[in-house]
Parts: structure tokens; C-alpha cells; sequence
């Protein structure tokens, strides 16, 4: 498959076209993205069942760390982690910082302001998912 005439494609769709006070999607860029969301679906189930497959091969054969072919290189690895169960000595764990937002949000919005030593950054999304029961091609 040619992925830069994919790719090219999908860079000269219109993607949005306006219906009265807002912007909706093309048909086109609605049933490619629908496609693309399927085919990703797709590939995800698809890895998963070779993982399932490849981990049956290799506990077969646990003395083997890879598997090679002429374009991919399948890896096989175990790890061990550790877990708290009940109570145990404080030195064999730490406690990490992380920010309690909803008593963060509940100062904001009485002071107006951050409370000292918080900081706040903001990241920007693109999400796609199929909605509804699209069966078009």
C-alpha cells in the first residue's frame, strides 16, 4: 500500500463545510475518518490476538527473547512488579505528590487564583470515534 498517496489524499479533503451558525463534517471527511477509526479498531484486535498467539510460542520456548523476520522483529520480555498488600514497613514504599484538583478548582473559583506552589498547563486534543451505526462504505 502507497501511504503517502494516503496520506496526500487525506491532507486534500475538505474537512468541515458550515451548516447555518456552525461547522460540521464533509460527508467525505466523516466516512474516511470512519474508515480509518475502523481499520485502527481493526489492527488493535488483530495485534492483540498475534500477542496472544506469539505468548504461546514463547512459553513454549522461554530461552528465545525475539523472533525475526525480513521486515519485523517480534520481542518477548518478562517483568516483574512489586505490590503493597496490607500493611508493611514504610521504607519499601514512597508516597507520590499528585495534585487533589477538585479542592485545586474549589480554591480557584473562591479566590480566583491558583493556591501557592500549583501550577497548571494546558494540552490541546484531536479525538476521533465512530458514533452511531455507520455501515456505508
Amino acid at each position: 500500500m502507497d501511504f503517502d498517496k494516503l496520506l496526500d489524499y487525506l491532507m486534500s479533503i475538505d474537512l468541515t463545510k458550515a451548516e447555518g451558525d456552525s461547522l460540521i463534517l464533509t460527508e467525505e471527511a466523516d466516512k474516511t475518518l470512519y474508515r480509518i477509526i475502523e481499520a485502527e479498531d481493526f489492527i488493535k484486535e488483530a495485534k492483540e490476538k498475534l500477542r496472544e498467539k506469539y505468548l504461546e510460542v514463547a512459553k513454549k520456548n522461554p530461552h528465545l527473547k525475539s523472533y525475526e523476520g525480513d521486515h519485523v522483529r517480534v520481542g518477548y520480555r518478562v517483568t516483574r512488579r512489586k505490590f503493597i498488600e496490607g500493611d508493611t514497613d514504610k521504607k519499601f514504599y514512597t508516597v507520590e505528590k499528585k495534585p487533589n484538583t477538585e479542592a485545586i478548582n474549589t480554591y480557584a473559583d473562591i479566590t480566583g487564583r491558583l493556591p501557592e506552589g500549583i501550577s497548571e498547563k494546558e494540552f490541546e486534543y484531536i479525538s476521533f470515534k465512530r458514533v452511531g451505526g455507520n455501515d456505508e462504505s
